[in-house]
């Protein structure tokens, strides 16, 4: 607690106006700090696994004139296990998928006309999902069902960072900044399950049929291999990374709403 005082004059009718000083303590905001100290964690919680991951991947995208391109990589595979009628397309949102319903693999331009281990490992595990969907893998289903859980729960907690900040000008209404953590939280937990649920369908496509393949064409020499890997288990976790990040958009109005408290204290804000 720190002691803060306010001069306060008073006026009076023959002219002799008095400053009276008026003193009081102001208590440290351990709430505000909590919940501030709250939010730094949960943003290196969130973003490290990133971090890392984005690490990973950069050290495997050097461009190699000896290795082919992403596209190339995805065409010979399919082609490799009879499937002449999925296509390949260029993706559009930033994102490297295999579309259930059009039956056709989507690589981003950087992969597909990428040279490197990591383009032909991500276009690999793309085209392992076409795989499961041809032979009827039960857990690419789920690997789906798990997406739409992932992507509301997404939606829950961006709508609920809307209404605390817009809530209060738009209709006069202050919403806590506690239910954006419940919710945050509710939503993280869906996250969580559903990237476990995910976990074994993204495993089986990365180890049981790209990293083989990858192996057994000899597209990739032997020193090659474990760099291919890497990229692979972080393709394989590519859920969980995700939704380990929706941690940072929890983590933000924590941040915002608290940080400013405590600097304020200070004599800073």
């Amino acid at each position: 607690m720190r002691q803060a005082c306010v001069d306060r004059r008073i006026w009076s009718a023959d002219g002799a106006d008095a400053v009276v000083q008026h003193c009081f303590t102001i208590q440290f905001p351990y709430s505000s700090l909590g919940f501030a100290l709250l939010g730094v964690l949960l943003l290196v919680l969130g973003s490290l696994p990133y971090v890392i991951s984005r690490s990973i991947t950069r050290r495997s995208d050097a461009s190699r004139p000896d290795l082919p391109d992403g596209w190339t990589t995805a065409r010979n595979m399919l082609d490799h296990h009879g499937l002449h009628r999925v296509q390949l397309y260029s993706s559009t949102n930033g994102a490297n998928y295999y579309d259930v319903r059009s039956e056709s693999v989507i690589l981003t331009p950087s992969v597909g006309s990428s040279q490197s281990v990591t383009a032909m490992a991500v276009a690999a595990h793309e085209v392992a999902h076409a795989l499961q969907h041809h032979e009827g893998d039960a857990t690419l289903r789920a690997r789906v069902i798990a997406s739409w859980v992932m992507y509301g729960a997404l939606g829950l907690v961006v709508l609920s960072i809307i209404a605390v900040v817009l809530g209060e000008r738009l209709v006069g209404v202050r919403i806590p900044v506690w239910i954006v953590a419940i919710c945050g939280l509710g939503a993280l937990m869906a996250f969580v399950a559903g990237g476990i649920a995910a976990i074994p369908n993204e495993w089986d496509a990365s180890f049981a049929k790209a990293m083989p393949y990858l192996e057994a064409t000899g597209m990739l020499s032997h020193k090659d291999h474990a760099a291919a890997r890497k990229v692979l288990l972080l393709a394989a976790m590519t859920y969980v990374i995700g939704g380990l990040l929706v941690l940072d958009l929890v983590a933000l109005p924590l941040l915002f709403s608290n940080v400013p408290k405590l600097l304020k204290y200070g004599g800073i804000g």
